[in-house]
């Protein structure tokens, strides 16, 4: 199983890299609602990740004690793909891998998916997989229910985030993931967790 596992960074690790590899010397903060990002910044394995993580909680708490009030905004402003706007969500970035194959002009109709959320969820694969019972070749496993999306530091139900997702999901574009990869420079930061590059294929 361990040759098999992606050594793919997270996007708040890959977004932390991007930006020191185009802006050295910047200072990168991870906000979201998930807990497990404060061990992974401080993992020494993987270099150049987000300098500090904050939760949602803590960032709730933070703008409560200067008496500061977030508003909505209107942005129409586009930076990723839906590929990429769905990486957060369970099945999100198996999805994401058969989107950039498909583009790659390969096969993936006998690609079996398996996707789970909940670590029972994910233990329960696993164990199926070590028995020789699961019959899907490709598993992705979010530890979260709904995945990295309902994390601990939510502040809202699996409904209320699933409602507000899709209606922002909705006005994505219908751009595709290799095409936006060309506006960045691939070459100049990796996407490994030990940090070394490799040629990408073109």
């Amino acid at each position: 199983m361990k040759n098999n596992m992606s050594s793919t960074v997270s996007p708040m690790c890959a977004i932390s890299r991007y930006l020191k590899a185009t802006r050295p010397g910047c200072v990168t903060v991870f906000v979201g609602p998930c807990i497990a990002k404060k061990s992974e910044a401080i993992d020494e394995s993987v270099p150049d990740n987000a300098d500090y993580v904050v939760t949602y909680g803590e960032l709730r708490a933070l703008m409560r004690s200067k008496d500061i009030d977030f508003e909505p905004v209107t942005d129409e402003y586009q930076e990723s793909s839906i590929w990429g706007k769905r990486f957060a969500t369970s099945g999100g970035v198996a999805n994401a891998v058969i989107e950039c194959m498909k583009e790659r002009g390969e096969d993936v109709s006998n690609i079996k998916l398996h996707r789970v959320a909940g670590g029972n969820e994910c233990k329960k694969a696993l164990l199926l997989l070590k028995a020789g019972r699961l019959p899907e070749d490709f598993i992705e496993g979010m530890v979260c229910p709904g995945g990295c999306v309902g994390g601990p530091s939510k502040h809202k139900t699996e409904v209320e985030i699933t409602k507000a997702r899709e209606s922002l999901l909705s006005k994505a574009d219908d751009r595709k993931v290799l095409d936006n990869l060309k506006k960045y420079p691939m070459d100049k930061f990796s996407m490994h967790r030990d940090g070394k590059k490799i040629d990408l294929p073109d």
